[in-house]
């Protein structure tokens, strides 16, 4: 199932798509400011949400179990990822995160077991000073540093075709 946020929606509440296993995309409205804590956690089958530049907050836990989502990209206005906002979301294979993160909550990553590449829009400085709390989960994962999130792609096809003339 698809759900999309109509504009006249300001506000979501704690736990107020928890355990909607059938959800799969939520597409939500520049209205939303906040996802509050555990807002989609146990969203067993969400695999694609897309957060509008309106969004400045993410609550503890708020996509905690969601183990079908993929992908996400937050935007600038995100200055923190928080305690166990992807805990257990064990196929999510990459993350793009703003050069305006400064902070990373404890076991935000926990159990990413999928998770192969950050996009980090910052430098490996900037990375290096953010507060955080980094879990075993994504220590040795590949962090690919500044540019635009657009130009990742770009990057992605030519890394995977140097890969595979090496290969041959």
């Amino acid at each position: 199932k698809e759900i999309r946020i109509p504009e006249s929606v300001t506000k979501l509440g704690k736990d107020c798509f928890s355990r909607c296993r059938n959800l799969s995309k939520i597409e939500l409205n520049e209205s939303i400011k906040e996802i509050p804590e555990r807002c989609f956690s146990s969203c067993t089958n969400l695999q694609e949400i897309k957060l509008p530049e309106s969004v400045t907050k993410l609550g503890n836990e708020c996509f905690r179990y969601c183990s079908n989502l993929s992908k996400i990209e937050l935007n600038e206005n995100i200055k923190e990822i928080p305690e166990s906002c992807f805990f257990n979301c064990r196929n999510l294979k990459e993350i793009i995160i703003p050069e305006t993160v400064v902070e990373i909550g404890n076991n935000a990553f926990w159990i990413t077991k999928s998770l192969t590449t950050i996009y980090f829009g910052g430098t490996k400085e900037q990375w290096d000073a953010i507060d955080n709390e980094i879990d075993a989960n994504i220590a040795g994962i590949p962090v690919i540093f500044g540019g635009d999130p657009a130009d990742y792609t770009a990057v992605e096809t030519a890394i995977k075709k140097a890969n595979a003339l090496d290969r041959s």
